[in-house]
């Protein structure tokens, strides 16, 4: 019994201590909360930091205020996949602490994340990470585990001692440096090129195992230990690059020891795909070290500074040229060294035969005592070919498994990331999707991809966009709106829709957040012909201004019409808001209620006019959309209540039959402020316990439609074209008073009941 207490109280107390060193990351100001209280703990604690969502934390200083500062400790950052399986993104630049002790046990540990630079590959002088100073860096393990890193500027690690004096003695060390099941890509557009990974203090172990490298745009070698001077301390390092595919263009060294290391260092460099593009893009392949221009006909871009960038293929010749001259893999002064079985294309080994000859380097195999010849592999020998890869210039480095490569490494084994290969047909496909019958119907794509692969499995969704179309159908025959379909060639699919045959519409399609600000006069976002201004009463005589003089009656400092985007959970529409201020809407004076007026710029034919309405606050009883032709005298068109609708979370339809409009009309829709407040039972036992204030009135309008007036076919009622279940809906609002439709007495015996829904059942069943 005591054994068994003794083993339940360690783990509940492993458990408790876990959960102490748990911290939770969805934004900026979670991340440096956690990196205080990580700076707490004990010396040599581990602490997991577990990110979701994107977070941005920008830059994390060296000096003071950097949460990173203190935080000497043993810290894993962990990515949460988002339901869609996407990795969860740190954005951030951290300058490393400075003048720790090789006893703090310094450790940063990167997992299952999405990695970029805070300020992306334009930044000047930026880094993932970085240090450049006469300070002391101690980091037992800096690694990155099943990481995307991207958007990066000039690299994702740079250790430089800087303003070292004669006596200087090093910068620290970093023991084990580690990247694993990673893929980097999209990163260093600069012009002065730097290291991916520069390095100027004594590193211990390096190890590259099963990533993958593209669009590496400047890169100037991925590792490099050219700056470490003799005062920095030079030490041994153990050094194992296997199974990583490589496609970039370096300007040096690909792995760049120099005289940064003792010669008594190892090196294990085997099984890799190492190639230069044999094409140049935005990403891959300069010609020329000092610019980004190139004078050739073909495709073209422009970078930062305008220069004008061409994409095309090699030609044969400059294939050739770039081949025999290669750049050099690596550079190594001396040590023991693996370089067995790498495929290259535009890369060579460096000679080494005088420093083989010489003893300063030991040709070795997996074993360090079995020496072996240097090997590697042309594309040719393997053999393999571009095409091989699924689709390399769109970025997919897949291979077939039955491919010579899966087995041509040294005894077997695969050559480059084994992440790429895969039993699946690889086979790149695209994805046209076309939309019929409408202009301002849609069809969302998700995920959104520059090219598919067969088998990706894509969702489309048909966007009516509000009230303007009705979806028919898709061209396969599938007639759901949102369908999820499995790629296996080009596809070409299309949307049908029946658009509403409008006159002018406000649906505000064009708004992605909240209290936007629209100066009026409002043009419509579908159609033409009308403007909608904002307009408040200032005498009771009925005298209005309109536009920027009329807002500044009400708020000079919002002359605008402000909208909202996220009032009716579950169903979203962008809407316009009415507002007037609680010191006249308490007041109920005469003549004080805003409104919103749309301006007939051209004439229009008899039209109707619909919109939705809805509020969450306390608006009016009553609201009445009425017109004018001559500025003067308003005709009411109708009204509607919303007694009852405060607070219910529901957008209610209203529509109003209009005669022909002169060009200089107007329609109005205005609160009528002797009709009282609209209350729900909770809101009305607030004000009598006296426990609510009564606030501004806030009445939102969404999808305001101009149309022709198409209530010729009996039965379609609401006018759409269609005679339907939307209609039956139309004649119960109608027999509510909640909306007023002319169509609505479809039997025509003068009264709108039950008869009138028998009616359009029959209709819709293909009788009168």
């Amino acid at each position: 019994m005591k054994k068994l207490f003794t083993l339940v109280f360690a783990a509940l107390l492993a458990s408790g201590m876990f959960a102490q060193n748990r911290y939770d990351v969805a934004k900026k100001a979670d991340f440096t909360d956690a990196l205080s209280q990580i700076a707490a703990l004990p010396a040599g604690s581990a602490a997991y930091v577990y990110i979701s969502g994107y977070v941005d934390v920008g830059t994390l200083k060296s000096g003071d205020g950097n949460p990173m500062v203190n935080t000497l400790r043993n810290i894993h950052f962990i990515g949460v996949d988002g339901e869609d399986g996407s990795k969860a993104t740190l954005s951030m630049e951290m300058q490393l602490p400075v003048n720790n002790t090789e006893s703090d046990g310094f450790s940063l540990h990167y997992e299952n994340l999405k990695l970029r630079q805070t300020q992306g590959v334009w930044g000047n002088s930026k880094h993932l990470m970085n240090f450049k100073d006469a300070n002391k860096h101690y980091i037992d393990t800096l690694e990155f585990i099943n990481c995307e890193l991207t958007e990066l500027c000039r690299s994702l690690f740079r250790g430089e001692v800087n303003g070292a004096g004669e006596d200087y003695t090093g910068a620290g060390t970093l023991k084990v440096f580690r990247m694993e099941n990673c893929t980097v890509h999209n990163g260093f557009r600069q012009y002065d090129a730097m290291p991916a990974i520069y390095m100027a203090q004594p590193v211990g172990e390096i190890t590259f195992k099963n990533n993958t490298f593209y669009d590496l745009t400047y890169l100037n070698s991925l590792v490099s230990f050219g700056n470490v001077s003799e005062n920095a301390g030079r030490q041994p390092v153990k050094v194992v690059f296997e199974n990583n595919t490589l496609c970039a263009f370096s300007r040096a060294s690909l792995l760049n020891f120099g005289a940064g290391v003792t010669t008594d260092s190892e090196f294990h460099i085997k099984n890799n795909i190492i190639l230069q593009p044999n094409w140049i893009d935005e990403m891959n392949g300069r010609q020329n070290d000092n610019k980004d221009v190139h004078e050739v006909e073909g495709e073209t871009w422009t970078d930062k500074n305008n220069n004008e960038l061409v994409c095309r293929s090699l030609t044969e010749e400059e294939l050739a040229e770039r081949i025999d001259k290669g750049v050099v893999l690596t550079g190594i002064q001396g040590g023991l060294v693996q370089l067995e079985n790498n495929m290259l294309f535009g890369y060579k080994y460096q000679n080494m035969a005088d420093m083989v000859d010489a003893g300063d380097i030991i040709p070795i195999g997996d074993d360090e005592n079995e020496e072996t010849e240097f090997s590697f592999l042309s594309m040719e020998d393997v053999p393999f070919d571009w095409a091989d890869f699924a689709d390399v210039k769109n970025d997919f480095f897949q291979i077939n498994n039955a491919n010579p490569a899966k087995t041509a490494g040294k005894n077997g084994a695969p050559l480059g990331d084994t992440n790429n290969y895969t039993d699946q047909v690889i086979k790149v496909v695209t994805l046209t999707v076309n939309v019929e019958g409408s202009k301002s119907a849609k069809v969302s794509v998700a995920p959104i991809k520059d090219a598919y692969m067969s088998g990706d499995e894509v969702t489309l969704t048909a966007d009516c966009n509000g009230s303007l179309n009705t979806f028919k159908g898709w061209s396969n025959g599938m007639k759901e709106e949102t369908i999820t379909l499995t790629l296996e060639d080009n596809l070409d699919i299309t949307a049908s829709f029946e658009e509403l045959d409008y006159i002018a519409v406000w649906n505000l399609d064009d708004i992605a957040t909240n209290n936007v600000v629209k100066t009026p006069p409002v043009a419509v976002n579908y159609g033409e012909g009308l403007t909608l201004d904002y307009a408040r009463y200032i005498a009771e005589e009925g005298v209005y201004k309109t536009g920027e003089e009329g807002c500044a009656e009400y708020d000079g400092a919002k002359k605008a019409i402000q909208t909202r985007n996220n009032k009716v959970s579950g169903d979203i529409r962008n809407c316009f808001l009415i507002t007037t201020p609680n010191t006249q809407f308490m007041a109920g004076e005469e003549g004080k209620a805003d409104y919103l007026i749309i301006n007939v710029d051209e004439a229009q034919a008899a039209s109707k006019l619909q919109f939705y309405v809805a509020s969450d606050n306390i608006p009016y009883n009553k609201y009445v959309v009425s017109y004018t032709t001559d500025g003067a005298t308003w005709t009411e068109a109708t009204t509607f209540e919303m007694e009852g609708k405060s607070q219910t979370n529901q957008w209610y339809l209203v529509e109003a039959k209009l005669p022909a409009l002169a060009k200089g009309s107007q329609i109005r829709i205005k609160g009528d402020e002797t009709s009282g407040m609209a209350l729900t039972d909770e809101m009305q036992q607030l004000l009598e316990l006296e426990a609510l204030e009564i606030t501004t009135e806030y009445l939102f309008i969404a999808e305001i439609i101009l149309s022709p007036d198409s209530g010729s076919t009996k039965g379609d009622v609401n006018g759409d074209g269609t005679v339907d279940v939307a209609d039956i809906s139309a004649i119960i609002s109608d027999m509510a008073g909640t909306a007023e439709y002319a169509a609505a007495d479809v039997n025509g015996d003068g009264t709108v009941d039950v008869a009138d829904i028998s009616n359009v059942i029959s209709i819709m069943a293909g009788g009168n």
